[in-house]
């Protein structure tokens, strides 16, 4: 999500909050604070409000932030909600949605940074979201009470979807919390690499401008996580550690928890506490506060992110990915190619399935019929407007990375059982190969992804056919849902889509073929322009790459000399 306003109208909204924020009391509707601050027990709440919802979206018993919130049987809170109460958050918002509204309910304190400014003091093209040196908080904003009139916690929910972007969590590490200063305190803390620290509702970050919250830590060290995208849906899937690559510290990429906040200053009338001030501790009294996961944990990498050293056990690692599963397994970490694939594949048709639902909802809005707008956005992975609510590239790119990061994981796997004899992989069956083959075919066949295509008939698709096709699968808003799933010859017979837009489907290939979400990139081609680029190989940032890797797993598994 961008930053939706400019600074000065920020600071109309800052200096206009009790109109903005306060209410008179109205039922259910009103943020009593009746204690001071978080404790150990209103975390674990929060943790387990985050596995209800978490749950919710591995069972696929919800999908958006409406359905989930939306339910009584996910969201305790909901039977007290306002009837009509309407839930709605994308990736970056998600995390304070949730944080905030678990506090509403709890009437505890919240404070959030409303708006960011350069850490570098200076502003640059790629705006907050992608800053070079990361942000600093330039203003928060601060549930407290007045005497006789109380926050509207919908307005503060309203105020978070309207002023929060992945700008918020683009902070580096080492800044901390004055309990002097109310204003300027970051939001989260880096965390140190262990179960305790990493836990439900911890957030994950990005550089590309991702914002994901973790489910549950697997016994095996995996990750589950959830996120939300635009127009309010919602992911459940896997961590792929291909998905959220190391970045320069400044960018505060990587794991991190909200700081416990406190109401200081503040009279106590009746149940619930009048005026005040909200502030944090300082980094040195976070007992899991940390920086490892930017420098490493070797004395000799501390000033050199680039050369961090991850030691588990007196063994240097070849990275933090893999210095990340050590810490975070029970007892010594083995690999069982087996559970391996099948763990990776269902989360994978969870990403399918989830992009389905996405596709639908552009059309069901009727995106695929309008005319295809002259020239692609600015970029491509990070805009506004339909596009932004509707495309899929950055989805789609993530995809791919994990058809990609499962081809590498089991190559590597036969590689170090079978001519390495790795001793942590572990296997007790016959035939390695032939069991991971019968978990694809599995997969294959339990995997539903089904769209509607343009003559109303609904179209199975299985993952054999995803995989084959996957690069011509169209994020492109503007395409029929055939061009959308990458159909092919008769399959495409349906497609209404003009001759205008079958050339854009065309120059958009290499686009497709991408990888690699590449936000710093103009991309604003007309189609014409990206015709002519690659067919004439021509290297231009942001028009797309030429060759694709290989991710058929199963044809890999077929032909292998093992």
């Amino acid at each position: 999500m961008y930053e939706k306003f400019t600074f000065p109208f920020l600071l109309l909204i800052i200096f206009s909050v009790p109109a903005v924020l306060f209410a008179q009391q109205e039922n259910g509707v009103y943020w009593k604070i009746k204690k001071d601050h978080w404790d150990d027990a209103d975390e674990k709440r929060y943790e387990e409000f985050i596995i209800s919802i978490g749950n919710a979206l591995e069972k696929r018993q919800c999908r958006s932030v409406l359905s989930c919130l939306g339910s009584s049987a996910i969201n305790p809170y909901r039977n007290s909600d306002p009837k009509d109460m309407r839930y709605q958050s994308d990736c970056a918002d998600f995390p304070y949605y949730l944080r905030a509204y678990f506090a509403w309910k709890n009437s505890l304190p919240f404070s959030f940074a409303a708006s960011m400014r350069p850490n570098s003091g200076k502003s640059n093209k790629r705006g907050l979201r992608y800053s070079v040196e990361g942000n600093v908080v330039a203003k928060r904003l601060g549930v407290t009470s007045k005497q006789g009139s109380y926050p509207n916690a919908l307005k503060v929910l309203h105020s978070i979807n309207g002023n929060v972007s992945s700008a918020m969590f683009r902070l580096p590490p080492q800044l901390d919390s004055d309990s002097n200063d109310s204003e300027h305190f970051p939001d989260f803390y880096p965390v140190r690499i262990t179960r305790e620290s990493i836990r439900p509702g911890t957030s994950i970050y990005d550089a590309d401008g991702h914002v994901a919250i973790v489910h549950r830590v697997e016994p095996n060290g995996n990750i589950q996580i959830f996120d939300a995208h635009p127009k309010s849906s919602i992911s459940w899937k896997l961590f792929e550690t291909k998905q959220f690559e190391r970045s320069r510290p400044n960018h505060g990429v990587g794991f991190k928890n909200w700081r416990p906040l406190k109401l200081i200053g503040a009279t106590k009338i009746g149940d619930s506490y009048i005026g005040g001030r909200i502030v944090s501790e300082s980094n040195r009294d976070l007992p899991d506060y940390s920086v490892e996961q930017y420098y490493g944990n070797s004395p000799d990498s501390l000033n050199n992110w680039k050369q961090a050293k991850y030691i588990w056990r007196a063994n240097i690692l070849s990275s933090f990915q893999e210095y990340l599963r050590y810490a975070l397994a029970i007892g010594d970490l083995k690999f069982n190619p087996v559970d391996e694939l099948r763990s990776k594949l269902n989360s994978l048709c969870s990403e399918l399935q989830d992009r389905a639902y996405a596709v639908e909802i552009a059309l069901a809005n009727g995106i695929h019929k309008k005319p295809h707008p002259q020239r692609l956005p600015e970029n491509i992975y990070g805009t506004n407007g339909e596009w932004e609510d509707y495309s899929t590239p950055s989805r789609d790119a993530r995809i791919k990375v994990s058809f990609q990061a499962i081809y590498d994981d089991i190559a590597g796997f036969l590689e170090g059982y079978y001519v390495a004899k790795d001793p942590k992989i572990v296997y007790s069956g016959e035939n390695l190969i032939s069991d991971l083959l019968e978990v694809y075919e599995k997969a294959n066949q339990e995997c539903k992804i089904s769209y509607t295509k343009s003559n109303g008939v609904s179209k199975n698709l299985t993952l054999r056919e995803i995989t084959k096709k996957l690069f011509k699968l169209s994020f492109d808003p503007y395409h029929c849902p055939e061009l959308r799933w990458g159909e092919l010859d008769q399959e495409l017979a349906s497609c209404l889509d003009n001759q205008d837009k079958r050339k854009w489907y065309e120059a958009e290939q290499g686009l497709r073929n991408q990888l690699e979400r590449t936000y710093d990139a103009k991309m604003d081609f007309t189609a014409d322009e990206l015709l002519h680029t690659s067919k004439n190989n021509l290297n231009i940032l942001g028009a797309g790459v030429s060759s694709v890797p290989n991710v058929e797993v199963e044809a890999f598994l077929k032909k292998s000399w093992y």
